[in-house]
């Protein structure tokens, strides 16, 4: 595999002027960011408005590609597709009025795999912001695509999956960081797009309690495993003890590592649901998990005694 980078440094100032340029067709989308566990103790966090200042992008060009993609084209284009001037801009001083600048740079990741003989290429574009300060987490996008080679070749099907593919990541990149921008999740916490409301969990998760959003993710409980996972995550973080009965509800005393992390979610949340649950898995045959929730009941009396 050969791997080609490409640093590009896009502090233009009529860069904001294309990017109406590479709105084009949505795509399916996926989000790989990890799910981190966050207890917050604030009511409502609020936080000022930011705007993206995106200080360069970065290419790497994998198999195929490699041969059949220009790098630092790719990466001038995607700089001046994903520019709105207001979520996202080429400079400081582009920022609009009464916002925070947030500086980051874009890694794309293009991957082509030489089909079989008489098979189809298939071209894997992978979009990730990288903040330059700050660990919290940040917007990505994925778009397949494939396509039989024709007269032109490998090199040529790869291009124009790469051309097609280049708009459907710009548009999903683009609204995940609308969603990253918004104050109010809740919107956001429902509808057809799996990639775009695991992406919103992952921002409850990160931003901490807030008021009115568990209703909203308690339904994602029920989902495939990456949203259900998110949304224990994602329930964690609010701290709401009314949403300990849906949690509880996913109890599998089968699956040792589900119930595991449900104990853990359960303690973590705490409230009169979460000590009688407790007290239940408390004298389960399984001793590992009596063991976890004796301990959840012993760290739930400490945190709720009275600190001298």
């Amino acid at each position: 595999m050969i791997d080609v980078r490409a640093l590009v440094a896009i502090a233009l100032a009529g860069i904001v002027l294309a990017a109406a340029s590479c709105r084009g067709r949505r795509a399916v989308a996926t989000d790989a960011a990890p799910v981190a566990t966050v207890v917050g103790d604030a009511a409502q966090v609020s936080r000022p408005p930011q705007t993206i200042v995106l200080d360069e992008v970065e290419v790497r060009l994998h198999g195929a590609a490699d041969g059949a993609l220009a790098s630092r084209e790719l990466a001038r284009e995607l700089g001046r597709c994903v520019m709105d001037g207001h979520t996202i801009v080429a400079l400081a001083h582009q920022v609009p009025a009464g916002r925070e600048p947030r500086h980051a740079s874009l890694h794309l990741e293009v991957a082509a795999q030489p089909p079989p003989a008489g098979g189809k290429v298939t071209v894997v574009m992978d979009a990730q912001l990288a903040w330059q300060s700050g660990d919290d987490p940040a917007p990505s996008a994925t778009v397949t695509g494939d396509a039989t080679p024709e007269a032109g070749g490998v090199d040529a099907a790869v291009l124009a999956i790469a051309l097609r593919l280049r708009d459907g990541v710009c548009a999903d990149l683009g609204a995940r960081i609308r969603i990253w921008t918004a104050d109010d999740l809740a919107p956001y916490l429902s509808g057809p797009d799996a990639a775009a409301v695991h992406w919103a969990l992952v921002l409850v998760a990160a931003r901490g309690r807030a008021t009115g959003l568990a209703p909203l993710v308690v339904p994602h409980l029920r989902g495939e495993l990456p949203l259900r996972e998110a949304a224990i995550t994602a329930l964690v973080a609010l701290g709401d003890p009314q949403a300990v009965p849906a949690l509880t509800a996913l109890t599998d005393l089968a699956d040792r590592t589900a119930m595991t992390t449900i104990v853990e979610a359960v303690i973590a949340i705490g409230g009169e649901d979460a000590r009688d649950y407790l007290g239940v898995m408390a004298s389960h045959r399984d001793p590992t998990i009596a063991r976890h929730a004796q301990e959840g009941l012993a760290r739930l009396a400490r945190r709720e005694s009275p600190t001298p």
